[in-house]
């Protein structure tokens, strides 16, 4: 029996990680288990995002516990994924992790409020800021390094844009240098 999988793809509110993984998961990572809180939130009908994660962690237990093979969505403003993931690679899984970045706080406000504009849900601006500073620097601190395959894409412009990818253990592959030492100096800030 082959090792389960476990994909992550993370990046600041906007930066268009439920967009992404309908694009990034059928061609890379075929799973039909693919868990997003705003998705949760909405078949539970209800408002509170504190429910919907709670269930959405749950549901990451379960799977992980059948040893299936799936993905979820999240800022990594927050450090309470790390033991989860370190724990889903002592059971044997490997985990991928794609950070779709975006340049500026400012950009990830305007996506926000276009995607309101269009019915999705808002975010505080405060909420926004305080999450793509948090996520960004656990990405490059934390993440990337519990992470057995990973990538960095700027997902500022038109379309995805692969900056750098590396393995654990391993000196990154970097297709951009300017924009990934950006990247990285920009982390330092949080």
């Amino acid at each position: 029996m082959s090792n389960p999988s476990l994909f992550v793809i993370a990046g600041p509110n906007g930066a268009g990680k439920s967009t992404g993984a309908a694009t990034i998961l059928p061609k890379r990572f075929p799973t039909d288990r693919f868990l997003n809180a705003d998705d949760i939130a909405n078949a539970l009908a209800t408002d509170s995002p504190i429910e919907a994660g709670r269930v959405m962690i749950r549901r990451m237990h379960e799977l992980r516990e059948r040893r299936e093979t799936f993905a979820f969505e999240t800022t990594l403003a927050g450090k309470t994924h790390a033991r989860f993931l370190t724990e889903a690679q002592d059971a044997g899984y490997k985990v991928h992790l794609a950070y779709l970045w975006l340049s500026s706080v400012e950009l990830a406000r305007k996506r926000v409020s276009v995607r309101v504009q269009r019915g999705g849900h808002d975010i505080p601006p405060a909420d926004v800021e305080r999450r793509y500073w948090r996520g960004l620097g656990n990405f490059f601190r934390l993440y990337l390094l519990l992470a057995n395959r990973w990538a960095l894409c700027d997902n500022s412009g038109s379309s995805l844009v692969l900056v750098a990818r590396g393995r654990q253990g391993e000196a990154p592959a970097v297709y951009d240098r300017a924009r990934f030492d950006g990247i990285q100096n920009a982390a330092k800030q949080d």
